[in-house]
């Protein structure tokens, strides 16, 4: 009987993969080999990221300069983001900047327009098969007891006096995405990058912004986990 037992628990066990394999992640969304083959010229965007991080610009390049050694080493062509920052550029001062001069508020349809005519012009002015972005999007990250994983990575929030508890806290993390020129999805993927709070003795609090992007090793990181599957 004991014997059945352990057959049948190893059965289950093994008809059982196949479900959980169909839920694992799957960044491409077309096939792997055919994003390899036939988008090779690939032009980089800006990093892009909510004005509250006010991320630096030396992680951005620190960022842009690890996307395009991991394209290029995969025989990748890559191009630079200046390419569509300056056609960006261009033509923000053609609008008269991306704020309502009424208001000061940033102007949704100038913005949106500015968008639209610069990726227009990016694949007009160049040989492309492809463009990729960068994004540090914001996220509940779940906690136990202390510790904070999404995306790859894991986090303390208090070296000392620990916690049991549950709940979630805000993060960031690296959001890279492959478009075609329809701006249709090929590839995305994450990789996350840090806590955006901390805990005060029985709350979380806020970390000021100045304490966010200090940490190269956790952008290299963030970085190398949005890219590792391609």
């Amino acid at each position: 009987m004991k014997n059945l037992f352990v057959c049948l628990t190893a059965l289950c066990l093994t008809l059982s993969l196949p479900a959980w394999a169909a839920d694992k992640y799957d960044p491409f969304l077309i096939d792997k080999r055919v994003l390899k083959k036939e988008y090779r010229r690939i032009a980089l965007a800006p990093v892009e990221s909510s004005a509250s991080l006010q991320m630096p610009e030396a992680a951005k390049e620190q960022i842009l300069a690890l996307v395009t050694k991991h394209l290029e080493k995969r025989k990748f062509t890559v191009l630079p983001n200046t390419l569509l920052a300056d056609i960006r550029k261009t033509m923000i001062d053609q609008v008269g900047g991306l704020k309502d001069p009424q208001t000061g508020e940033p102007d949704a349809e100038k913005i949106a327009a500015v968008q639209d005519h610069s990726w227009r012009e990016l694949w007009f002015r160049n040989d492309l098969d492809a463009v990729a972005t960068v994004r540090i999007d914001i996220l509940q990250a779940p906690v136990e007891n202390d510790k904070a994983e999404w995306d790859g990575v894991s986090q303390k929030l208090q070296k000392k006096g620990r916690l049991k508890y549950t709940a979630t806290v805000a993060a960031s993390t690296v959001t890279l995405t492959i478009y075609d020129q329809k701006k249709q999805p090929l590839y995305v993927n994450y990789g996350g990058l840090e806590v955006l709070m901390m805990r005060d003795k029985k709350e979380f609090k806020p970390l000021d912004p100045s304490e966010y992007f200090r940490d190269e090793k956790r952008i290299k990181k963030a970085t190398e986990l949005a890219l590792k599957p391609i």
